[in-house]
């Protein structure tokens, strides 16, 4: 695991981080999710190695101080969670080059990139989104009336259907990670 990997002590003691960005990766897809105000935004694109473009896009244009990801994710994949967001989307490889010397000229050192926290694969899990559907309601736009539990699931199956595995895990990492540090939103 990458050297700046936060630890449960770290990250649940610190002040809530401004952005808390959900990823899992698998097969060359990617899965997100992150909450923005009290809206949840989750999407689930192709990416693939070793650049995984798309993740360093949504760094670069997110940029979350804080990414949770499944512990047994792909070693390749788990260290670039935690680069530098240093790539522009859609910049050519030699224009990376010259972010890099622009970002070493003014200072910037590599490995300043998001924290990373690996939380047990079972966080990733669709039974780990089920089990946190309360805390769905309270920090999402779901409606509040008063839903029962397979209301609110219908109303997730139609927000993020099951073919999007991994953005259904990146989701139920999120309110994991959301559960544990009891932050509350909205």
């Amino acid at each position: 695991l990458p050297d700046t990997e936060a630890t449960d002590d770290d990250v649940y003691a610190d002040a809530p981080p401004s952005l808390v960005l959900s990823a899992v990766w698998k097969s060359s897809t990617l899965g997100i999710a992150f909450m923005e105000g009290t809206s949840l935004r989750f999407a689930q694109i192709p990416d693939g190695a070793p650049e995984f473009r798309m993740l360093q896009s949504c760094k670069y244009q997110l940029n979350p101080s804080l990414i949770v990801a499944p512990s047994t994710s792909d070693p390749t994949w788990f260290a670039a969670l935690s680069t530098p967001s240093l790539i522009v989307p859609g910049a050519a490889p030699e224009d990376e080059a010259a972010d890099d010397d622009a970002a070493a000229a003014a200072g910037e050192t590599a490995g300043l990139g998001p924290r990373v926290l690996a939380l047990k694969n079972r966080d990733f899990s669709d039974g780990a989104a089920a089990k946190r559907l309360s805390l769905l309601r309270t920090l999402t736009d779901l409606p509040a009336c008063e839903m029962s539990e397979k209301e609110v699931l219908i109303s997730l199956e139609h927000m993020c259907p099951r073919e999007q595995e991994l953005a259904r895990k990146a989701i139920a990492g999120l309110l994991s990670y959301l559960q544990r540090c009891g932050e509350e939103l909205g």
